[in-house]
């Protein structure tokens, strides 16, 4: 994610996210004004686990599907 150059206010797509960490790592780079990151999985119990991740640290603008 640091070489990605993520400022705030873009908007990030994380395919195959898995358990999250790299989308909510750049939720922290990109801001929490909106929902800005969006994570993809095909497994859904990643998409839980990464979800459940997101609440725990309270990143609103960070979602997994």
């Amino acid at each position: 994610m640091d070489f990605a150059g993520l400022t705030r206010g873009q908007e990030v797509l994380d395919v195959a996210t898995g358990t999250g960490h790299a989308a909510l790592y750049a939720g922290t780079k990109v801001g929490a004004e909106h929902r800005s990151v969006v994570g993809i999985d095909i497994a859904e119990d990643m998409v839980q686990l990464a979800n459940s991740y997101a609440k725990a640290l309270s990143r609103h603008n960070v979602r997994f599907e």
